[in-house]
């Protein structure tokens, strides 16, 4: 549209002239559960629903100046932002509103219409008095600047006709709003502004003039509209530099005709001819490569310009796809960090090609070691009898690390001792210490076995037990008082054998703490008829009655007690007998008047503990209940009951999480595992396909296993077109067997994209290392792998090592978590336009060159190792799970075994393969937590869409990157995390970072790999699982975002898994116990129904869900094996858990001394030169980019 005659904007609103911002986001599916009201808010004023939020507000007293969404916006800066002039109009229109409240960045609601060039909505902000010069607080920018950095022709010319905008105000770097859609290149704003009498030769603090930050952005139209406005080309920086030269130096060969050959007044200059193409550049031509990187110019600020990428950028949790804006919030203080490192290099000059811009080291995410902390005392006090002087000279430990890891591994096992012991304790330990049953005899069974006609052992009962007294009268040892003898004494004795002879030994009141007084009468009321009848009242008698007794008791039923003839009640157990005392005829005996003797009356028949305990003043009068004791309730004591409880809610807990994770394994197999990979049978347009990557790491492996990868996944069904095979080969290594080095074997597989090219020369990159390993070096080969009639582009990259290193063995091996980081980290400076290395532009470059798709196109990553075999559609299913759920940022398909009767060690794994996957996984994915993708076989979100045109970063998330790149490991912790387990650490990362987002099970989605078939291959192998298990595990119990509460949470379930993990070993000999407890004829139910749960439910889930009987026979192939999987592997993986080694699971020629040993040698970082993407062309001068192949 012209701008010569240019108007005042003026109602009505062409749609055409509004924001893309303007689309409509739906509310969040919130499964029919009510809104918080705050965000309801602000889903209304983005719908510009007016009567939703009138009638909101209405339900709520919010302030509007204080309501904030999650960007710090009010509903007016909100409304402002999406778009929605009704809101607008409606906010207004309440006198409380603060039309000219600022953000904490210092931004105003109209700042944020202007921003996102909304122009109805600046119009009615500035009719309303918004104040139009209000800045921001990071870069000192106006409304207007922002509009004009941003394109936005028709919201500057609302700000300099209705709103009386100075057209020449500056932001803290002297910019102004023409200088800034000048290295934009948008003509339409340049225009207006300059109509509006704007300073064409403004000069900002750095030098760079408005014609200068125009030439080296490359739009050829501004600088013509520029200097028909006299802008001075002659203008110079200090260091020199003109128009002419900066455009040059931008590879903007025609801006830079331009500018030397402009005379005003006449037709624009002829086009230069396009550089010669060398020879060697000329196959290349029928694939015609895009024509620059994934940015516009606006991506890409010329140096000495210190804004930040994302300065003048909508602000949000997210990231425009094609926009230069890409930088979300949470990154401004380390961009802002790394601009001024970059500006402190050369303020007013470009990087010369033997320039190295300062990076800083990667991130630390791991703290380092603390000498006196909680841990490492703790490892110090378990291993305090074995001094370092032992351990250096008698284990051959001379390494304070090594001596350290010892202790800390002897720590766990200690802690892992305890809890197995703690467990044992509740399991066993806590009911025969708790609850001692007391086998009860009743009456009746007394009389029959003990009474004066049984034929064996002869019973006394005092006081409700039981005393072996017959032998002591027998033998003689009771003397009778004279002038009786025995004879006189045996016929009384032998008629009360199997009796309750209380009586004979009445109890003192003092003893019990009793106040009544003693019955009225004699102590024994028998001495009164007979006088061979007496009481034992001395403390000897006491003692020899004690030394009789059978640790038995007198039982009563509850039968007997409710509907018994005597007078019962129970009180803690005991069984108390009143008969005597409720007697209206009784004398002997007074506990109190009436009311306490209706009390008593009151508690015959049943269980008055209760009662007594909450009775007013009844404490002393229940002390003196021993007086009437006669035997204990029959039943479960308290402490029975309190450890039956205690283990029936642990076997509840775990037999219920079992059943739990069974059903829900069941209900993923009927109902979610079809729709997950399901892939349409409706083709797609070529540009609707996702582009894909297919990375490949590699090590030691043959011919023969890299072939079969490669083939598996050349030949899958997703198109050729859209995916990239990315070999990196982990050093110069050459495997047991093969007669090649790994790379070369790599290499030879390739066909070359040009053949006759020389071998690529080796780019530097930062790896993970010690020392001067953190340097290490790659060559980028390129090309196609051909199997059939599949041709599919290829990356081999060969960790090469540096020019000293490649006299050593094992060069350039730094391990598969570096592999992994090289495509990690330069996805993440794509997605950011963040400086590269050396190697990441040469990637950058062949691929473009290869495949003529930017990097930046490429959405998933599909990680395998190079001895799997993937299914044919497989990757086409785990693409299409990713497409049907956004939220979905990782995946695995199903790993079954190729090798399956190799031998029996492959045998005893063929069940445990299928079972970890169709209950632990299929349970997982019911949540989305998956705890483990496996490195061998899934697939990760490079970026994720959020709205129309924007993005999160997902596994090219810096917080992800810098943390999994650490490399200060030094506890035994972190070793096991980041040297054993990276594959599982990088799936504890991104639920860690995103514990919202989905981590999910394909099962349709399957490969075949090659397992150990040897003890010792399988041992070592378990041994790194197993611990980096237990580690990780231990992380993941430390994210609280995971989905649920309490017993009902994952990290609940995670817990469980951890302490499952740890105490396998003693759990078969919990088994083995109880196995001989039961053929004892022990009561050993509850626990053997748990386990019998535990090992039988897995089978039905093989009936219902697979329906194979094959499986069947390998789960008794597995419980055979349960001694190695419970106990001989996990043992074995405690005690080495200071072996960080990958052991004997994969072997090469020569010797293996690891990787990453790179000594006390400091690395400077700066040694690696860092380079945005435009820079290390700018550094090629005015040559074409030509990669040498």
């Amino acid at each position: 549209m012209a701008y010569d005659n240019y108007e005042p904007y003026q109602p009505p609103y062409s749609p055409a002239l509004t924001s893309s911002l303007s689309t409509r986001t739906p509310p969040p599916n919130n499964h029919g559960a009510p809104l918080n009201p705050s965000t309801a808010i602000f889903i209304a004023i983005q719908n510009n629903d007016v009567g939703h939020l009138r009638a909101l507000l209405s339900q709520t007293n919010f302030d509007l100046n204080m309501l904030r969404d999650r960007d710090g916006r009010t509903p007016l800066m909100a409304a402002a932002f999406s778009n929605s002039p009704d809101v607008v109009r409606f906010l207004l229109s309440i006198r409380t509103l603060d039309i000219n409240l600022k953000d904490i960045d210092g931004e105003s609601a109209l700042y944020q219409a202007s921003l996102a060039g909304n122009a109805e909505i600046v119009d009615i902000l500035i009719g309303a008095g918004a104040f139009v010069e209000s800045k921001n607080k990071e870069a000192g920018s106006t409304p207007l600047i922002v509009a004009a950095y941003n394109g936005h022709a028709i919201v500057c010319g609302i700000l300099l006709d209705r709103g009386g905008a100075d057209v020449n105000c500056q932001d803290y770097t002297q910019k102004t709003a023409l200088a800034l859609a000048a290295v934009e290149g948008h003509y339409d704003v340049v225009k207006v502004l300059l109509s509006r009498g704007a300073q064409v030769n403004a000069i900002d603090q750095e030098g760079w003039s408005v014609l200068m930050l125009a030439a080296y952005g490359g739009s050829t139209d501004v600088c013509r509209l520029l200097l028909d406005h006299n802008a001075d080309k002659t203008i110079t920086m200090r260091n020199g530099k003109t128009a002419t030269s900066l455009a040059l130096a931008a590879g903007h060969e025609t801006v830079a005709h331009l500018i030397d050959n402009y005379i005003p007044g006449q037709s624009p200059p002829p086009p230069i001819a396009p550089p010669f193409m060398p020879p060697m550049a000329a196959p290349m031509m029928p694939q015609t490569a895009p024509p620059g990187p994934p940015y516009n110019q606006q991506q890409f600020p010329p140096q000495g310009m210190p804004f930040q990428d994302d300065m003048y950028a909508p602000r949000g949790l997210f990231m425009p796809l094609d926009a230069g804006n890409t930088r979300r919030v949470a990154l401004r203080p380390k961009n802002a960090a790394r601009q001024a490192a970059y500006q402190r290099a050369d303020p007013n000059g470009f990087p010369t090609s033997g320039e190295s811009r300062p990076i800083p080291r990667p991130k630390q995410d791991m703290k380092p070691r603390e000498d006196n902390s909680p841990w490492v005392i703790f490892s110090l006090i378990t291993t305090c009898c074995f001094c370092n002087i032992c351990l250096s000279s008698i284990a051959k430990m001379k390494d304070p690390n090594i001596r350290q890891a010892w202790r800390e591994k002897v720590a766990l096992c200690v802690i892992i001792l305890l809890i197995s012991a703690f467990m044992g304790f509740l399991t066993f330990g806590l009911s025969t210490l708790a609850c001692q049953k007391k086998v009860p005899l009743y009456e009746q069974d007394i009389l029959r076995l003990f009474g004066p006609d049984a034929p064996g052992q002869k019973v006394h009962i005092v006081r409700g037990k039981l005393y072996n007294t017959g032998v002591y009268f027998l033998t003689g040892s009771h003397r009778p008082i004279a002038p009786f003898s025995d004879n006189d004494l045996n016929p009384i004795i032998s008629q009360l054998f199997g009796s309750d002879i209380s009586g004979f030994f009445p109890i003192d009141y003092n003893s019990i703490g009793c106040n009544a007084p003693q019955n009225n009468g004699p102590i024994c009321t028998q001495g009164l008829t007979d006088k061979r009848y007496h009481c034992h009242t001395s403390r000897a008698s006491q003692l020899v009655l004690k030394s009789l007794s059978m640790n038995t008791f007198v039982g009563f039923t509850w039968e007997n007690i409710t509907r018994g003839t005597r007078d019962l009640f129970v009180y803690n157990e005991n069984v108390y007998d009143m008969s005597d005392y409720l007697n209206p005829k009784n004398t002997d005996f007074w506990l109190g008047d009436d009311t306490v003797t209706a009390w008593i009356r009151g508690l015959i028949g049943r269980d008055a503990t209760k009662d007594i305990v909450h009775a007013k003043n009844t404490t002393q009068i229940a002390k003196c209940f021993e007086h009437f004791k006669v035997g204990l309730i029959d039943g479960t004591t308290i402490g029975c009951f309190a450890t039956n409880l205690v283990l029936v809610l642990m076997i509840g807990v775990f037999t219920g999480i079992t059943i739990i994770k069974f059903v829900s394994a069941m209900a993923f197999d009927w109902f979610l595992s079809w729709q997950l990979g399901k892939v349409s049978k409706k083709p797609k347009p070529n540009d609707a396909i996702s582009n894909i990557l297919l990375l490949v790491t590699c090590y030691s492996e043959g011919e023969q296993s890299m072939r079969a990868t490669l083939d598996s996944l050349a030949k899958s069904t997703y198109s050729d077109e859209h995916k990239l095979l990315f070999v990196i080969a982990d050093g110069d290594i050459t495997g047991s067997e093969n007669d090649r080095s790994t790379p070369q074997i790599c290499i030879d597989l390739l066909e070359p994209q040009f053949p006759d090219a020389p071998p690529p020369e080796p780019q530097s990159y930062i790896a993970i290392g010690d020392g001067k390993k953190q340097h290490n070096m790659a060559q980028v080969y390129t090309g196609y792998y051909k199997i059939s009639d599949h041709r599919v582009p290829m990356i081999v990259i060969v960790k090469c090592g540096t020019p000293e290193e490649r006299k050593g063995p094992k060069a350039g091996n730094r391990g598969k978590r570096d592999s992994q980081l090289i495509l990690m980290r330069w996805l993440s400076h794509i997605c950011f336009n963040e400086a590269m290395c050396p190697l990441e532009y040469e990637l950058f470059e062949k691929i473009r060159h290869l495949t003529g798709v930017t990097p930046d196109k490429y959405e998933m990553v599909l990680m395998v190792d190079a001895d799997t075999l993937v299914k044919p559609d497989s990757v086409s299913r785990m693409v299409a799970a990713m497409e049907r759920d956004p939220k979905v940022m990782g995946l695995c398909g199903e790993t079954k075994i190729a090798n399956k009767a190799e031998s029996w060690v492959t045998m005893i794994q063929v069940f445990e393969y299928y079972i970890s996957h169709h209950l632990g996984k299929a349970f997982e994915s019911i949540f989305g937590g998956v705890t483990c993708l496996p490195g061998c076989f899934c697939m990760y979100r490079i970026k994720a869409p959020k709205y129309e045109g924007y993005f999160v970063p997902i596994i090219a998330n810096p917080d992800i990157v810098e943390a999994y790149s650490s490399n200060t490991v030094e506890t035994l912790h972190q070793k096991n995390l980041l040297l054993l387990g990276e594959d599982r650490y990088l799936t504890t990362l991104m639920l860690r970072t995103f514990p919202k987002r989905k981590m999910i099970y394909v099962p349709k989605a399957i490969c075949k790999t090659v397992v150990p078939d040897e003890f010792k291959v399988l041992l070592s192998q378990r041994r790194r699982w197993i611990n980096s298990t237990v580690h990780n595990l231990m992380e993941l119990i430390l994210v609280p975002q995971l989905c649920g509460i309490f017993c009902c949470s994952m990290q609940f379930v995670i817990f469980l898994e951890l302490i499952g993990s740890i105490v396998m070993p003693s759990s078969l000999i919990f088994l083995a116990y109880l196995l001989v407890c039961l053929g004892l004829g022990q009561d050993v139910v509850l626990p053997l129904i748990f386990v019998a749960i535990m090992f039988f439910l897995p089978s039905f889930l093989i009936v219902l869900s697979s329906r194979r009987v094959m499986y069947l026979l390998w789960m008794i192939v597995y419980v055979f094996a349960l001694p190695i999987w419970n106990f001989v592997l996990p043992v074995y993986a405690f005690w080495h858990f200071d072996d960080f080694s990958w052991g004997a699971t994969r072997k090469i020629a020569g010797v293996d001394n690891g990787h990453g040993d790179g000594g006390m040698d400091v690395f400077d970082p700066k040694q690696v030169p860092m380079r945005k993407w435009h820079e290390w062309k700018m550094d090629e001068g005015q040559r074409r980019f030509a990669p040498k192949y």
